[in-house]
């Protein structure tokens, strides 16, 4: 495997993991299809439309952050040590 992809993967499984690096913590992996379900509805819209609301984007990328933010945080405190 080479370098640049070993490094993508440990990146894309620090994200989805917790303080121990190897236990998955459901908050972040639903966050993370949550945000690929919803660029993929806005680049099908936008493909088959053409048109483009960037205030209803921005909107919704809010409440997907806090609402991200909240889940992970409130999750903390369940996470493994080591």
């Amino acid at each position: 495997m080479s370098f640049i992809l070993q490094k993508l993967i440990n990146f894309i499984r620090h994200i989805l993991t917790g303080k121990d690096n190897s236990t998955y913590d459901i908050a972040r992996v639903s966050s993370l299809l949550v945000l690929l379900v919803g660029l993929s509805l806005e680049t099908y819209m936008v493909i088959k439309t053409g048109q483009f609301d960037i205030e209803s984007y921005f909107q919704a990328g809010a409440i997907f952050l806090t609402g991200s933010g909240l889940g992970v945080f409130i999750k903390h405190t369940t996470e493994p040590n080591s």
